[in-house]
């Protein structure tokens, strides 16, 4: 909610906007669009505030936030388009990473 280390950086307002749905998105991830950020949408039975969003920049680069475990991953590579277009990244994500973080008990 723009707030890191006790400091509000941003505008709580601005950054609740930000990451939640302003248009319908598009390729490569077809999901959601916010302000910036693709917004994947919130699961059922979950709070709204703690949706997920990720930024997706060319070749594989991409900030992914999963607030329910305070959990920011980030990833500069050089990607192909076969492996980006099997999201094979998001992947990874999913299965791998939040597993580890969750086996930690967060």
């Amino acid at each position: 909610e723009g707030r890191w280390g006790g400091r509000q950086l941003l505008p709580r307002d601005f950054a609740r906007a930000a990451t939640e749905r302003q248009n319908a998105g598009g390729p490569p991830v077809d999901t959601a669009y916010g302000y910036l950020w693709w917004v994947a949408p919130t699961a059922p039975g979950r709070k709204a505030e703690r949706r997920t969003f990720m930024a997706s920049g060319h070749g594989g680069q991409w900030i992914w936030v999963y607030p329910p475990l305070d959990l920011v991953v980030a990833a500069a590579s050089g990607t192909s388009p076969a492996s980006m277009a099997r999201g094979q990244a998001i992947t990874l994500i999913r299965k791998d990473i939040v597993q580890a973080v969750r086996a930690l008990g967060r």
